[in-house]
């Protein structure tokens, strides 16, 4: 719940919003690696870079593994390259 109301604020643009939301998430026990990654993300977004890394330490003591490319392959999500009725880009796709 607290993610997808992060990420409904990163999608309006209110980055501090959705960086406050994601941590809130991020802390909860058992949080997903993914909801960790885009904390760290939120947070570099809103150039909170100490709890930037923290979240980035988190990460990798997590799964060292761990990068953009792990973070792609794992999500449900995909870019998408249609366009809305008015012209702009439609966003992220499932």
């Amino acid at each position: 719940m607290q993610t997808t109301r992060a990420f409904a604020h990163l999608r309006l643009g209110q980055f501090e919003d959705a960086a406050n939301w994601m941590v809130k998430a991020a802390g909860r026990p058992n949080a997903h690696i993914h909801v960790i990654c885009a904390a760290a993300s939120c947070l570099a977004l809103v150039n909170r870079m100490d709890e930037a890394q923290g979240f980035t330490e988190l990460l990798r003591r997590r799964d060292p593994s761990y990068g953009f490319s792990a973070f792609r392959a794992r999500s449900v999500w995909r870019p998408t390259r249609k366009r809305s009725s008015c012209g702009e880009p439609a966003g992220w796709a499932s």
